[in-house]
């Protein structure tokens, strides 16, 4: 299926998850989104094959995820 924007994860995330991400998608840059309603004109994307476990408060809200939080890389 069609992957979906839900929205962005800002709680959860320390200074050494975020070189651990950096280390995992910056190889994985690409110029288009793979999602078709992107946010962002100007955002950067990646190619959607990093996984990673989110929490949320709930089902969607307007196709968003209510509350997201990071909680670790799926390895």
């Amino acid at each position: 299926g069609a992957l979906l924007y839900a929205g962005k994860v800002e709680d959860g995330i320390t200074a050494e998850t975020i070189a651990r991400l950096r280390v995992r998608l910056d190889p994985l840059v690409t110029r288009r989104p793979s999602v078709s309603t992107a946010p962002k004109p100007n955002a950067k994307w990646v190619e959607p094959v990093v996984k990673v476990r989110i929490l949320h408060r709930g089902g969607l809200t307007a196709e968003r995820v209510r509350h997201p939080v990071f909680e670790d890389l799926v390895e």
